[in-house]
């Protein structure tokens, strides 16, 4: 596992078409933080990964070790002798999903904010990564300055998975961080990593779909 100090220390390699790197970190944070022995800051059975393998449970309940490549995680319960493992290619993740416990919702936050944005423009080697950039920060000016209409953006990875959010946490130069509140009742909040590598579009609606 590697150590954290702010994000974390990624392998020495550096790809920059991948956000390898990006995700690296994120699931770092869930493994040192969210799924540590003992915390109950995260809803159990919330944290998910995606693309959503056939036939296979795309929940993470605990995070075997990390290596430069692929991450091992059980898909069932925290227990090994219990749950199956599935392999997870690194450079596959498109994002994740989870909800955090009510109680530790504005830490957790705080948490994202400080650890994730750290916005880099990262030269023309970048494989996109600087335009969708600059399109996240206008997407988070537009969620900020409508918020009378409850605005909301559709973030797409695929022609069948998008992550619909109306706050934007953290952006980095792999991932962007970010949520959706629904009102209902019962008022919900899901929280979305999501790789600036998969990222096919982004669509801005003046009011929540």
């Amino acid at each position: 596992m590697y150590s954290n100090n702010c994000c974390c220390t990624p392998p020495p390699r550096r790809d920059y078409c991948s956000c390898k790197e990006g995700i690296t970190c994120a699931l770092d944070w869930f493994y040192q933080d969210l799924l540590s022995s003992g915390s109950s800051s995260i809803v159990p059975g919330s944290l998910k990964y995606y693309p959503k393998l056939d036939n296979i449970k795309n929940t993470i309940y605990a995070i075997a070790f990390i290596s430069p490549d692929i991450v091992p995680i059980y898909i069932d319960s925290t227990d090994p002798a219990t749950s199956n493992l599935t392999y997870l290619s690194l450079c596959k993740i498109s994002g994740f999903e989870f909800q955090l416990s009510d109680s530790y919702k504005i830490a957790k936050e705080n948490d994202i904010i400080s650890r994730f944005s750290k916005i880099c423009y990262t030269s023309p080697n970048s494989c996109c990564k600087t335009g969708l950039l600059e399109y996240l920060l206008k997407t988070n000016q537009f969620l900020t300055d409508n918020t009378a209409t409850k605005p909301v953006a559709i973030i797409s990875v695929s022609d069948n998975l998008n992550f619909t959010i109306d706050t934007i946490l953290a952006i980095n130069k792999d991932t962007v961080w970010a949520k959706r509140t629904i009102t209902g009742p019962p008022i919900s909040t899901t929280y979305y990593v999501v790789s600036l590598c998969e990222i096919i579009g982004i669509t801005l609606n003046k009011t929540s779909v």
